[in-house]
């Protein structure tokens, strides 16, 4: 129910300690992975078969665990291209850079620069550094002939074997926008944490910056985040404290954020705000129709990262970065990103888990028990009965179509019928029903998206007003 991704499927759900490429491997069942084998592939005559495309959709990390690669530490650190840690900033053709190299022999051997020419890559043409199945074959037989790591960050063999090239894999614009907005806030933080001044006037100084960063967050977000004091190494800063989640980044970074209260440079004062408005029109973008955006998404994209490397808060260039600057726009083309986007997605993912993993008193028809939990937190948030009818026309028969007044009645009394069996048959079952009151008390933190087809008409309301006779305990 709170799925915005229109092309992700949810396929199994496993239980691992860590996530790691191993633990992986060792824990999908074979029968699983040919499964997806069996699905690839389609056999329409006994001569002709037709290859499927499937895409896998996921935040960064979990490419790394599923491609078997280094990660963000390696000199290669992006999942999509074999770009250098040192110019992952790189967007523009023909850029002049600098590298070190070892010059001379024995005692006389020394690091000297010398200028590069270095060119933007590509998620898809291996002729532009683009990641390919055939090289990471090729480097996996000369890691296990020579006894030595791959500089390419080629560790192990990909967890789906052949079935996924690297070009299949889709970024996920949710952890985008997470870890972006995580690092200009880390940024803007450490900015706000230099004075310039000694103790004790230092300190003065900083509480209150965090007088007016606890008021802007309590005034846009609420008290479930943050910010304190903390001194490591006699040095104090000012650091955030609790969940700060994709909905509420973009909520807390509005136009009243007091960036000139807190960064006294003024120039990167003002460079600090433009890159986050510059951030936010790049994420509508995404989520804007082709047809109808009014700026190229390379441009925007390109500048962005520019920007951030002139703004005085970083000059170096993370992963995500280099994914916006080199891989976006291009991934945009080939793929609607907003359906692979895993807002919501994550939410199931975690509901089900706690579910079906932590519950002391495991619900036995997991899947059931969420989706009933999630939709009636849906349910809550209508204030208007007609609403409510055309949720519960959705709910029973998946369609929009308008009806009259004497259909609605009909499907109203089908729906509370349901509920009130329901009600009667959870008296006897506690597994369900405990494991529903669990997710039900999750506060509104937990809350994801409603649904593009629901009107979102949302109030704050009284807990036993605007329900239907399922909500109330039996």
């Amino acid at each position: 129910p709170c799925q915005t991704a229109k092309k992700l499927v949810p396929v199994g759900i496993f239980e691992i300690q860590k996530e790691s490429n191993e633990l992986l491997r060792k824990t999908l069942p074979k029968d699983f992975l040919d499964s997806i084998q069996s699905v690839k592939y389609l056999n329409v005559t006994r001569k002709k078969t037709v290859a499927v495309k499937i895409r896998l959709g996921g935040d960064f990390q979990n490419a790394v665990y599923v491609f078997g690669l280094a990660g963000v530490h390696c000199n290669y650190p992006c999942v999509f291209c074999t770009q250098n840690k040192s110019y992952l900033h790189v967007t523009e053709r023909n850029t002049e850079c600098e590298e070190e190299i070892w010059v001379g022999t024995g005692k006389n051997k020394k690091k000297q620069k010398q200028k590069t020419i270095v060119n933007p890559t590509s998620s898809y043409d291996p002729t532009r550094g683009a990641r390919t199945l055939k090289e990471k074959r090729i480097a996996l037989e000369k890691k296990e002939k020579n006894k030595l790591n791959n500089e390419l960050g080629y560790q192990s063999e990909p967890l789906f074997g052949d079935l996924f090239e690297f070009s299949d894999y889709v970024m996920d614009t949710l952890h985008m926008r997470l870890r972006i907005f995580d690092i200009i806030l880390k940024d803007i933080l450490a900015e706000a944490s230099r004075t310039g001044e000694y103790e004790p006037v230092h300190t003065k100084k900083l509480e209150e910056k965090l007088e007016i960063l606890n008021k802007h967050s309590i005034a846009t977000i609420g008290k479930r985040f943050f910010f304190k004091l903390e001194t490591e190494n006699n040095i104090k800063t000012i650091v955030p404290c609790g969940r700060f989640s994709g909905h509420l980044q973009q909520s807390f970074f509005v136009n009243s954020f007091p960036y000139e209260k807190l960064i006294e440079n003024e120039t990167i004062s003002k460079n600090a705000k433009n890159l986050v408005e510059k951030f936010k029109f790049m994420i509508q973008l995404i989520r804007t129709e082709k047809s109808k955006r009014t700026s190229v998404l390379a441009d925007v994209a390109k500048s962005f990262v520019k920007d951030f490397r002139q703004s005085g808060l970083r000059t170096g260039c993370t992963p995500y970065m280099h994914l916006i600057g080199n891989h976006l726009a291009e991934q945009d083309e080939n793929e609607n990103l907003t359906a692979y986007d895993m807002q919501g997605v994550e939410k199931s993912n975690g509901l089900l888990s706690r579910l079906y993993f932590s519950s002391s008193n495991r619900a036995k028809t997991p899947l059931r028990t969420m989706m009933q939990s999630l939709y009636r937190r849906l349910e809550m948030n209508f204030t208007d009965p007609n609403e409510r009818v055309e949720m519960a026309r959705y709910a029973l028969n998946g369609t929009f179509d308008e009806v009259d007044s004497e259909e609605d009645e009909n499907v109203t009394d089908t729906v509370l019928n349901h509920s009130v069996e329901l009600n009667k048959s959870n008296e006897f079952s506690t597994d369900d029903s405990d494991a529903e009151e669990s997710v039900i008390e999750t506060d509104d933190e937990n809350l994801d998206q409603a649904p593009a087809y629901i009107s979102q008409s949302y109030s704050r309301t009284n807990g036993c007003e605007n329900r239907w006779k399922s909500f109330k305990k039996a």
